[in-house]
């Protein structure tokens, strides 16, 4: 294992899994739709067997470590967390332990390989730097990766990747609108006094201001203002920036790279 390994014939889950699953999964609802979609329906499968001469399918005591993957698991619960693995680093790895499965974390396996052949996987447990490293040989590894890194030989790509853009703008818009609601749910605006006012006095009347008039509880206050003051709205409010169609648009191309409909996201939505 030492020799084969530090011979640098590996290929690495990418660090993006990580922040994939925090910004992404976590952190923004469209993306968190789209793969319990995904999870939802691929979770329905069942595997049978299929007669090659009589199209039959059929069942048998050798799928029995499939359909109980682990203690009290299910083959629902075993899919929806391969599905789950796939959509956010492109990989899912399912380790043969006994007459039990195991699922291998993303970002603590590397892949072995030699001249175009993989010979294993290298188990970080914990993470790399905590344990010793476990080798487990190409027979004993399920390793689904249904759409290909086209820089790497053997590991997939999450459908996340090319949308990531996408992902950020969409949480930034939700930022943005949050932020619109905690500044008094009123575009910007500037202040002007045609008397020239000394540092001290643009502090105290910008804390007034907040106090008064900040956050949502303040929110379509009348602002009274003296000593010759010129409020200006600047910015665009959400009508001008066609907020809406937007932010719909960029939800709607996080969805077609996941193969998934609008309406089916819309629905999802609708449930949480």
């Amino acid at each position: 294992l030492s020799q084969s390994y530090t011979a640098g014939d590996t290929e690495s889950i990418l660090p993006t899994f990580a922040s994939y699953v925090g910004e992404g999964y976590q952190g923004n609802g469209i993306v968190f739709s789209v793969i319990l979609a995904r999870l939802n329906l691929f979770a329905e499968a069942e595997f049978r067997f299929r007669d090659l001469r009589t199209k039959r399918l059929f069942g048998s005591s050798a799928l029995a470590i499939l359909e109980n993957p682990w203690p009290g698991g299910t083959t629902g619960e075993l899919l929806a967390r391969m599905e789950q693995d796939v959509s956010l680093a492109g990989n899912a790895f399912i380790l043969r332990d006994g007459d039990r499965l195991r699922r291998l974390r993303l970002d603590w396996v590397d892949i072995m390989h030699e001249d175009c052949e993989v010979l294993g996987y290298v188990y970080w447990e914990d993470g790399r730097g905590h344990n010793e490293p476990e080798f487990f040989p190409v027979e004993d590894v399920a390793h689904w990766s249904p759409i290909p890194d086209p820089l790497a030989q053997w590991r997939g790509m999450s459908w996340l990747t090319p949308v990531v853009r996408e992902v950020n703008a969409d949480s930034a818009m939700t930022t943005h609108k949050r932020a619109f609601f905690d500044n008094a749910a009123t575009p910007n605006m500037i202040i002007k006094y045609a008397q020239k006012l000394n540092d001290d006095a643009i502090e105290k009347l910008s804390a007034q201001r907040q106090a008064t008039h900040g956050g949502p509880r303040n929110g379509w206050k009348t602002a009274v203002l003296d000593n010759g003051a010129d409020p200006t709205i600047i910015g665009h409010s959400f009508e001008q920036m066609n907020f809406a169609t937007v932010q719909a648009a960029g939800e709607n191309r996080i969805a077609a790279d996941a193969g998934v409909t609008g309406i089916v996201v819309g629905l999802k939505e609708g449930l949480q």
